[in-house]
């Protein structure tokens, strides 16, 4: 494995291994539970945004199929070109996608595992503390058996949380990084930073958007659709008038 020194003579640094790794076992723990305990709370959070994104879809999906129906009552049943089967079709699908989007969303219990993941967080973030106070009481004095036994009986304590713990994903400890950019072991450029933004869209908030936005924009086509037609029917109907006076009054009327 190489290894880099400086001219002094200092303590050799390894290439290609976290520098965190190579400054004693304070410091490894030190980092494992800082860290852990930043992604588990991002991870935390970032479920209970999708679980209230989550209720928020099913519940716009529900009111797009009343909607749907009442304009299709009072307004487009009334044009002569217009054909129900549109949303016929669209509450169909709504009704489908609303059943199993329900199903896959509870499944998931994204409220359950935030709760898990904060509390999880809690209680490495007080081991974290315990550390840091360990480390400042022998800050300006030699490390002894004490020291070592209250760093082992730490390091037990976070394999206990973590055996009994869901553990967070990927993202989470990628979104930790990017909060922290300039540290030494992640050293992310904002290419990186970006990068990592824009995958927190596509697995968070993308998939609700188009679930949420999708069937409005098909409801638009259709009303645009119906109207266009009718329009269309109006014009070559009467020869004496202006096609723009028509469309208008038609809209307004």
């Amino acid at each position: 494995m190489k290894s880099d020194s400086n001219e002094k003579g200092q303590e050799k640094v390894s290439i290609g291994v976290p520098l965190y790794t190579q400054g004693g076992f304070d410091k490894q723990l030190n980092y494992s539970l800082w860290s852990t305990s930043r992604a588990r709370f991002i991870a935390s959070r970032r479920l209970n945004e999708k679980n209230v994104r989550s209720y928020k879809s099913i519940a716009l999906l529900s009111a797009y199929m009343i909607l749907f129906s009442l304009f299709d009552y009072f307004f487009l049943s009334h044009l002569e070109s217009y054909n129900g089967n549109y949303i016929l079709f669209t509450n169909v699908m709504l009704s489908l996608l609303i059943l199993i989007f329900s199903q896959l969303e509870s499944s998931a219990s994204y409220g359950v595992r935030a709760v898990r993941l904060h509390q999880c967080a809690l209680d490495i973030n007080s081991l974290y503390k315990k550390l840091r106070r360990l480390k400042n009481k022998y800050e300006n004095r030699e490390k002894d058996a004490d020291f070592f036994d209250a760093l082992e009986s730490l390091d037990k304590d976070y394999d206990a949380i973590l055996r009994a713990s869901d553990n967070h994903e990927v993202l989470d400890n990628e979104l930790f990084k990017s909060q922290y950019p300039k540290y030494e072991d992640h050293k992310l450029g904002r290419i990186e930073v970006l990068w990592i933004k824009i995958k927190k869209y596509l697995i968070d908030k993308f998939f609700y958007h188009m679930v949420t936005n999708v069937p409005m924009a098909l409801f638009a086509y259709i009303i645009f659709e119906s109207y266009f037609r009718y329009n269309y029917i109006l014009y070559n109907s009467v020869e004496n008038e202006s096609s723009l006076w028509l469309i208008i009054s038609s809209w307004v009327g």
